[in-house]
């Protein structure tokens, strides 16, 4: 059984001004494979999908007389554990029919519930990056200073994370009370001329992508957050053509709690 996880390059997650909340919010699923189809393909009935997310709150130290500040920092993955009786990594390659599941693409929709703004977010978009970083929060210090609190040249809220990101795209977009990420994993086409004729890593084994958020409410208003993560893996049969798709989706609500 096999399952490969990208790791990150650089976390650098908040902390000075920021003060952190209770504890972890994690969300979990797995789901299994189809009923195997037998010739030309390898068994789906042993596969196992997994999609995660792990996120920690955090809320600015600050003076400001008009509003809070909080920020939230974490990670998504998906995973596919096979179940190779013989204990060696999987290779998509010699399937000729078919290669299992994979998977095509992961999102995650952040939305801020009490009155306020998305104020800053990343990572942003990107096209045919092997990494994908992001800093914020490096212009709080001024925000703070025109928000009533006065001073706070010291103030340095920013914070970053950097991970690989081979064949790997995505998009972003912050409008309002809404961050929005798309990560595009790639696919699988057919022997020839499919392109990719075979699914790469992120898709087959596991892939894991940082995000964080900075958001602004009104003074001495609470973090609440709607938070909806998705994956989707499909199978072909025969390559190129689809016959079975999996999703896994969790709408929750989060709310900040001082540690």
């Amino acid at each position: 059984m096999t399952q490969q996880i990208d790791k990150p390059l650089v976390v650098d997650e908040p902390s000075g001004p920021w003060r952190p909340g209770h504890g972890e919010f994690n969300l979990n699923g797995t789901l299994e494979g189809r009923s195997d189809i037998g010739w030309g393909t390898i068994t789906t009935a042993d596969q196992t999908l997994a999609g995660a997310l792990r996120m920690s709150s955090y809320k600015l130290n600050t003076s400001s007389k008009k509003n809070d500040w909080f920020a939230v920092f974490g990670h998504m993955n998906q995973g596919i554990a096979h179940g190779n009786k013989d204990y060696q990594p999987y290779n998509p390659v010699p399937n000729w029919v078919s290669v299992g599941y994979y998977a095509t693409g992961m999102s995650l929709v952040l939305e801020l519930l009490p009155e306020g703004t998305i104020w800053d977010s990343g990572p942003t978009s990107t096209v045919g990056s092997n990494t994908t970083g992001f800093e914020i929060g490096g212009g709080l210090n001024a925000e703070v200073s025109s928000d009533g609190a006065g001073g706070g040249g010291s103030l340095n809220a920013s914070f970053s994370a950097s991970f690989t990101s081979p064949d790997v795209t995505t998009g972003h977009a912050a409008v309002g009370k809404v961050s929005r990420w798309d990560v595009k994993l790639p696919g699988v086409g057919f022997v020839s001329p499919g392109v990719p004729a075979n699914p790469k890593e992120p898709s087959y084994s596991g892939y894991q992508w940082y995000f964080a958020a900075i958001l602004e409410v009104n003074k001495d208003t609470n973090l609440q957050l709607r938070v909806q993560p998705r994956v989707v893996w499909e199978y072909d049969y025969t390559r190129g053509i689809t016959n079975d798709t999996k999703t896994w989706e969790v709408d929750q609500t989060y709310t900040h709690e001082p540690a």
